[in-house]
């Protein structure tokens, strides 16, 4: 089986991992098994990060192909340092900023959309 992100042109490959991601939240995590903010500790729910971390952190693609093909249809996933710092081994390598990038960008709209369906 070849990696997550297939070539099949137009650069739509970043849309298709984020609604995977959004599908996966539902799918696995609907909203009563969600921590709701309010601190009480319920059995069994967690909260959007850890979600949203458990989700996401399987989804990035860690084939060097698939991530530089990633980054030819979104540039800015190649040229904007990530605020966790590389992936991988944290060296500053291109696909190491990519594969970070990649992680931020689809934990950040699977964190959102869990925390929009809590409130």
């Amino acid at each position: 089986m070849g990696g997550l992100v297939e070539d099949q042109g137009g650069g739509d490959e970043m849309y298709r991992l984020k609604e995977l991601a959004l599908e996966v939240l539902e799918d696995e995590y609907p909203p009563s098994k969600r921590d709701d903010g309010s601190g009480i500790i319920v059995s069994g729910m967690a909260d959007c990060g850890d979600i949203a971390h458990e989700i996401v952190d399987g989804m990035v693609p860690v084939y060097t192909a698939d991530l530089l093909r990633l980054a030819l249809d979104d540039l800015w996933l190649a040229s904007t340092v990530p605020e966790i710092g590389p992936a991988f081994d944290g060296t500053s390598t291109a696909v190491n900023i990519i594969a970070a990038n990649v992680y931020e960008e689809l934990y950040q709209k699977v964190y959102e959309k869990c925390e929009g369906t809590n409130s």
